[in-house]
């Protein structure tokens, strides 16, 4: 399967970024955060949890998520709707989960999860537990980071086994925070915070990225006409 150019361009810097993060460690200084730096770390941390699990449940409200379009009547005359960001066809069956009589993208529905763990956790990682260990901080880094590439690379193959694609996305900003607290406990360096926070954000964007080249290839090799991508 030939990858596009703009997917190339965010796999490239999303592994970029996770080898730089995992550098910090060695060309950071040791030291301790100010009461009010984690305070500002916690805030932006926070703020993208929020705006990440609105975007899970409520998935276009945010200009640019929908990249498909209602497609064209197909042969028995039926013309695909979409729910959340996944046309209501058999091709993207296994793209979704049913709770109740609710239709859930299963990625979505795992990094909203993930996102309203990560609020909480985030508060008793930054702010209430004390430093961590340099083993255990190194720890958090590394298992974070094999999480990213992990979800990045499960993303890239389009596997759709449900539970698996939900467990990834799930663990996806937990992942961030690992980083995080792992970088700036052994560092110390403010900036190495923001610095994983921009990284969060281009991994979950190379994320979506990944997801809407997949559904473009569902529709391009379906022989029906409706064409939602």
């Amino acid at each position: 399967m030939t990858v596009d150019k703009e997917v190339r361009i965010y796999l490239v810097l999303s592994f970029v970024g996770l080898f730089m993060v995992l550098l910090l460690p060695f060309i950071g200084k040791a030291g301790e955060l100010a009461r009010w730096q984690r305070y500002l770390v916690l805030v932006l941390f926070m703020t993208c949890y929020a705006l990440g699990l609105s975007m899970a449940l409520w998935p276009n409200w945010w200009p640019g998520t929908r990249k498909g379009k209602d497609g064209t009547a197909d042969d028995d005359g039926r013309r695909p709707r979409f729910i959340g960001h996944h046309p209501d066809c058999p091709d993207f069956a296994d793209h979704v989960v049913h709770i109740g009589d609710r239709t859930y993208c299963a990625g979505c529905l795992g990094l909203g999860v993930g996102c309203a763990s990560s609020i909480p956790l985030s508060v008793i990682v930054l702010l209430i537990l004390p430093p961590f260990e340099a083993a255990l901080a190194a720890s958090l880094l590394v298992l974070g980071s094999a999480l990213v590439a992990l979800n990045l690379a499960e993303s890239l193959h389009g596997s759709r086994y449900k539970t698996a694609h939900f467990l990834l996305n799930l663990f996806l900003p937990i992942a961030y925070l690992m980083i995080a607290a792992g970088v700036l406990a052994i560092t110390g360096v403010f900036l190495n915070g923001l610095w994983v926070l921009v990284l969060g954000l281009l991994w979950t964007e190379s994320r979506k990225v990944l997801s809407q080249y997949h559904h473009r290839a569902i529709c391009r090799d379906c022989p029906r006409p409706c064409k939602c991508f």
